[in-house]
């Protein structure tokens, strides 16, 4: 089927077990994984996060590399095309979402590509790993974040973690394996 509506119907009821998970207690489970592996998590001190500024907003939407547009009509080089004097207000419009304003309607919606696995049998709803593809200003908005964490990360980070750790990624997973 080409049909949108039938397709998000073979997927969600494909994918409800992972969604739904498989706790009947969500809360008890959760406290039972922390009785039994507390004393394996990392404890740091919380880290403040520095005042989003014009300087970060610019720096960062300089590095924007191409990726995949998102639904509200923007892709990510088109940061790279805006004034340095735009650093400014979107960085004020970042600090009010972060102290609790609503993110700009055109943001809250997202694409999923769905790639197929490796060795999986074609037109499975489960041979297909779910992409979601959100808002460009929203990734850039994470990547700033992330950025600004960096040497908080590090002191906890082990070296098998392969995701939202610094100069590693899916490749240098990959590399190890290899």
């Amino acid at each position: 089927t080409t049909n949108p509506q039938e397709i998000d119907g073979v997927i969600t009821r494909a994918w409800q077990r992972i969604y739904n998970g498989n706790a009947v207690n969500a809360a008890k489970t959760v406290a039972m994984f922390c009785a039994n592996y507390a004393t394996h998590m990392a404890r740091s001190e919380e880290k403040p996060i520095e005042e989003m500024s014009a300087q970060i907003v610019w720096e960062n939407f300089q590095a924007t590399e191409q990726s995949a547009g998102g639904m509200d009509g923007w892709d990510p080089l088109d940061f790279k095309l805006m004034p340095s004097s735009t650093g400014k207000e979107v960085a004020d419009l970042l600090e009010l979402i972060e102290g609790g304003a609503p993110w700009p309607t055109s943001t809250k919606h997202a694409k999923i590509a769905y790639l197929e696995k490796d060795g999986s049998i074609p037109g499975e709803a489960m041979s297909y790993r779910p992409l979601t593809i959100m808002a460009p200003l929203y990734r850039r908005w994470a990547s700033m974040r992330l950025g600004s964490m960096g040497s908080w990360i590090a002191g906890w980070a082990l070296p098998e973690m392969h995701a939202g750790v610094p100069q590693q990624g899916a490749a240098d997973a990959a590399y190890h394996v290899l």
